[in-house]
């Protein structure tokens, strides 16, 4: 994670460029997580990409979640602690395969947790 918010990408990607359908259109390879981007896009709104230098911030890619029954799911890496009792109870989450460090914790309530009964118990 980037100290800042104002250091995190502005742009997503990289997308691979499948075909080229004109001279300012080209269809992109769009990740299953990202279904509100349209495959067909305007040269335009695409921008070369370049990879951050190292010495700025880390070159790390996140790996998307897991598509289950065509929803996004990500993998629990242990319950840290929990805060609250009975329905207001919530639980510090930390995630195997979302961030790159502590601060990418999070507090969510139990019903959030749907597949993670065994790591609660």
């Amino acid at each position: 994670m980037l100290p800042s918010q104002k250091l995190a990408p502005k742009w997503i990607g990289p997308l691979r460029v499948e075909e080229v359908h004109g001279p300012n259109t080209v269809r992109v390879q769009v990740q299953p997580c990202l279904t509100r981007i349209e495959p067909l896009q305007n040269v335009a709104h695409l921008k070369l990409y370049v990879s951050r230098p190292t010495d700025i911030g880390p070159t790390h890619v996140r790996d998307g979640p897991e598509l289950i029954d065509g929803e996004e799911e990500f993998v629990v890496e242990e319950i840290l602690t929990h805060r609250g009792s009975g329905r207001r109870t919530q639980y510090l989450v930390r995630w195997a395969t979302y961030g790159l460090e502590d601060h990418d914790d999070l507090w969510l309530p139990k019903r959030n947790l749907t597949n993670t009964q065994e790591i609660l118990d």
